[in-house]
């Protein structure tokens, strides 16, 4: 136990780093008489990416030298043990690939350091799998250090380019630099020159540090250049009893912003303690000033007055803060029991994401006491119209120290608006919060309540309305309670809610949140309509990965089909857009933006809210859907499970009854099936018949309820067209005229969603079945209409250039094949046919 030691052996064999291979690498180290000259000897062996490894370091203390007259009058046995101070390093050679690093030295006990140390790379691409980071890049070192009559000097000269090690990058640096007597009167000689530099994400153009010393003075100057900063910076250090270093330049410009010194300062060192004089920084149109000391005893005094937050930028690029800072402190006591009084006013406060929040300007007011351990506040912020809130009490300094505060404010929730009307949402109401915090900073307690009255929330793209909006949420300790939540909705339905959490936000806040429901219209939008009873309990982790349970029973759904649809709905594919401006730009915007997300996401990325889902929908009946003709009631249920992220959905909707009414007939529906895959806007799958002419016809209406496909099939089998032509006017297309070709042309179209023709508006204004345009014999324009009066008579009317062209009709099909047909023009003269009609 007296004289300890220490033998320690590690290998790496078969090893993979950086996907490069470590067949072997051994260490060896010993140390001998840990608590006497402690000998250290450290042997490297192996290969690294088929590169030798090796390396030998031996190093022991420096034994105290003594008086020799005093140790000669000594007897032997008396002699005491041997003192060491300082070290010994005998040897440093270690060599990996082409990585070199060698050299020896001495440490005595007066921290004078001798020696010479050199570093070499070749690429340092060879060690990267030791550092486990990304290395690249030659550099090359040579540390020179002498004992000059007891005036430690330096001496150092590096290079180096192409490095690179992770996000940092340097295209080539050159670094020469001498100093003597460093501890007492430091003298300094240098030239450090960085080109091209990518470092924690900034560009550097170039950097440039040039001192010239003497034993009186040395002269430092600093100037860079980066992401359209510029920063210029001089001054001179003093090597006298107390080293002083005037700072007699200095200049830090981001484009019109600037920050800069408006006359001398100086910053004298006396043992631990730097005495600040005269430090005036002009901020923008503001200006800061610090003076005093600072070390183990503070006396500091610190003014900023109109100090523009946006010349923040200079510093931080794209913080986009607005407003003034005015502020004074006055501090003494030690660092570590400061003691004083400070005053901090910040007005008109604004930062981006508060700006597209909507939230306005905020004016801040804090004062407050240093009390050694701890501080005393007190705070304001007010928003105008948005709240204000107020905070006072204590906060201590150590992390153990126990917090005591209170908050009280007044929020108008629609501050959110801004926001949320982006994407149709809207809220409204008045949050009180009246809160306190004790406890310490990793185990906060939390007491008070926040409580919100009047309020609403809309969302037009669902149709979800929520009214006399009442909430209160308490908190004691380390939980906190959802003691009233209720809302109503449309058509007297009616949400509640309630809940306790547990503030551990290591634990992702746990706790249960209960939702219940009765007649509630959740939705109630112009595709559909939802009104349910719920019961639905939120358990776990609330903040991270809990789990959604219960049963939602659905009491009435209304699923409507739009009647007409914009053959804009949805951009034609293939298009290229070339400066695109208005919505079309905003469009194409959104498009990159979620394209970009989806991305990212797929890099491995986890949203931060995974919830498990275990939840029943059910709707027995009474799940109906109405348009374009159809009318309809399905019933079912559908299990919701997966996550949040990834839902799975089980079940089905089906029909029921129902029919359909198109191009003047009414059909029965012979299928139907209505699927949701995660939003409002329902899958449809149904089919119909119909018997038209001599076919049977097939009708099935399929996809998406915002935009349906309808498909038209027939035994025999016929192309579309035919099926439509026999299903409107009973014949084949051929045999259509002009007129009705035309509106044969626009029914198809409205079916594929392309909206009403002009015929067809007209024909239904007109309250006919039939509208034809057309030339009569003479070479003038003849209108005809017509509309059927039971299965088997229609009757027409027609006007022309002549009396002949103008006249009445009355047709009869006496069987699928033979029609009689009748005229009366406007002489008087009738007339009357049988016609027979076979298609093959």
């Amino acid at each position: 136990l007296a004289h300890p030691g220490l033998s320690l052996t590690a290998a790496l064999d078969r090893v993979t780093a950086m996907q490069r291979p470590i067949p072997h690498l051994g260490l060896n180290v010993t140390v001998a008489d840990i608590n006497g000259p402690c000998a250290i000897d450290v042997k490297l062996d192996g290969a690294i990416d088929g590169k030798p490894a090796r390396g030998i370091v031996q190093a022991s203390r420096r034994p105290m030298e003594r008086n020799s007259n005093t140790e000669a009058d000594q007897d032997t046995r008396d002699k005491p043990a041997p003192v060491f101070a300082g070290w010994d390093a005998r040897t440093i050679d270690i060599t990996i690939g082409s990585v070199s690093l060698k050299g020896a030295g001495t440490i005595d006990a007066q921290n004078l350091a001798r020696g010479q140390l050199r570093f070499a790379a070749g690429s340092l691409a060879d060690i990267a799998p030791l550092a486990l980071i990304d290395l690249a890049g030659a550099a090359s070192l040579d540390l020179a250090l002498s004992d000059d009559s007891g005036r430690q000097s330096v001496r150092l000269v590096s290079k180096g380019t192409g490095l690179r090690a992770d996000a940092t990058a340097i295209r080539n640096f050159d670094l020469r630099a001498e100093g003597s007597d460093l501890y007492s009167h430091p003298v300094l000689n240098a030239d450090a020159r960085i080109n091209g530099a990518e470092i924690g994400g900034q560009t550097i153009a170039n950097a440039t540090l040039s001192a010239k010393g003497n034993a009186e003075s040395s002269t430092i100057s600093l100037s860079a250049k980066a992401a359209g900063f510029n920063l210029d910076a001089a001054g001179v250090l003093t090597p006298k009893e107390n080293i002083r270093f005037d700072l007699n330049r200095f200049t830090a410009k981001r484009g019109a912003r600037t920050i800069a010194l408006q006359r001398p300062a100086s910053f004298t060192l006396n043992n631990d303690t730097v005495r600040i004089q005269h430090l005036a920084i002009g901020i923008g149109g503001g200006r800061f000033t610090l003076d005093g000391t600072a070390g183990k005893v503070l006396d500091l005094k610190a003014v900023a007055s109109a100090v523009p937050l946006a010349d923040a930028d200079v510093a931080v690029p794209g913080l986009g803060l607005g407003g003034t800072l005015d502020a004074a402190a006055e501090i003494g006591g030690s660092a570590s029991a400061p003691t004083g009084q400070y005053k901090i006013a910040v007005k008109r406060l604004t930062a981006p994401q508060a700006r597209n929040a909507g939230v306005p300007p905020i004016d801040i007011t804090l004062d407050g006491r240093l009390e050694k351990t701890r501080t005393k506040l007190n705070a304001t912020a007010s928003a105008g119209k948005a709240g204000t809130f107020t905070a006072a009490g204590t906060v201590p300094f150590d992390a153990s120290g126990t917090i005591a505060l209170t908050a009280k404010g007044r929020l108008d929730a629609a501050v959110a608006n801004a926001m949320l009307s982006a994407s149709g949402r809207t809220v409204s109401g008045i949050v009180q919060l009246d809160a306190r915090v004790g406890g310490t900073r990793a185990r906060p307690q939390v007491g008070g309540f926040a409580a919100m009255s009047g309020g609403s929330f809309r969302d037009s793209q669902v149709g979800t309305r929520l009214d006399a909006i009442e909430a209160k949420v308490t908190a004691e300790g380390e939980r906190i309670s959802i003691e009233r939540l209720s809302a109503t909705t449309p058509n007297g339905g009616a949400l509640s809610g309630s809940g306790q959490v547990r503030i551990a936000p290591d634990a992702g806040f746990p706790g249960t949140v209960s939702i219940r429901g009765q007649q509630a219209t959740l939705a109630a939008s112009a595709l559909a309509t939802a009104r349910a009873n719920l019961d639905v309990n939120v358990t776990g982790a609330l903040a991270r990965d809990p789990k959604i349970s219960g049963r939602v029973d659905l009491t009435h759904v209304s699923v409507d089909i739009p009647e007409r649809l914009p053959s804009t709905l949805k951009p034609i594919d293939g298009i290229d857009h070339v400066n695109a401006t208005g919505q079309a730009a905003t469009r194409l915007a959104a498009a990159r933006k979620a394209e970009a997300a989806e991305k990212s996401n797929g890099k491995g990325r986890q949203a931060l809210f995974n919830a498990a889902l275990d939840v029943t929908v059910s709707a027995p009946n009474h799940v109906f859907v109405h348009g374009r003709g159809v009318n309809a009631e399905l019933g079912g249920s559908l299990h919701v499970g997966g996550t949040t992220n990834k839902p799975v959905t089980k079940g089905a909707f089906s029909l029921y009854r129902g029919k359909m009414t198109a191009l003047g007939k009414t059909l029965n529906f012979t299928k139907g099936n209505l699927s949701f895959n995660g939003d409002l806007a329902p899958e449809l799958d149904f089919a119909a018949e119909i018997e038209a002419s001599d076919i049977t016809a097939q009708i099935g209406i399929s996809g998406p309820a915002a935009a349906p496909a309808f498909a038209f099939t027939s035994r025999p089998e016929l192309p579309q067209d035919e099926i439509l032509s026999r299903i409107l006017f009973q014949k084949a297309s051929g045999n259509l005229t002009t007129a009705q070709a035309l509106q044969l042309a626009q029914v198809a179209a409205q079916f594929a969603g392309g909206g009403d023709g002009v015929l067809d508006r007209m024909r239904r204004s007109l309250g006919v079945d039939s509208l034809d345009v057309g030339v009569g014999s003479g070479g003038g324009p003849m209108v005809g209409a017509s509309r059927a009066i039971g299965d088997r008579l229609s009757v027409g009317v027609r006007t022309g250039a002549s009396a002949s062209q103008s006249g009445l009709s009355a047709n009869v099909d006496v069987t699928r094949h033979i029609r009689v047909e009748s005229d009366v023009d406007a002489r008087g003269a009738t007339s009357m046919g049988v016609g027979m009609k076979f298609e093959w």
